[in-house]
């Protein structure tokens, strides 16, 4: 027997399971937690590269720059 039979046949059944529902996602949706205006922290990425010994123009060449082109 296919649902929409049955849904034909005992239309009580499929009201009360259509109220049912109804009154479960409203009572859900009560007891939601939502907030307005939510705490949302950017991300943020901190890349460390060691050059000892280089000049900041020599490791924003050859280091920054083609991290960046990545």
């Amino acid at each position: 027997m296919l649902i929409s039979d049955f849904a034909i046949k005992k239309p009580v059944v499929t009201v009360v399971t259509m109220l049912a529902l109804v009154v479960f996602g409203l009572f859900a949706l009560w007891n939601l937690d939502t907030d307005e205006f939510p705490e949302v922290a950017p991300p943020i990425v901190n890349v460390a590269v060691p050059y000892p010994g280089a000049s900041p123009d020599i490791v924003e060449r050859e280091v920054v720059e083609p991290m960046e082109e990545a």
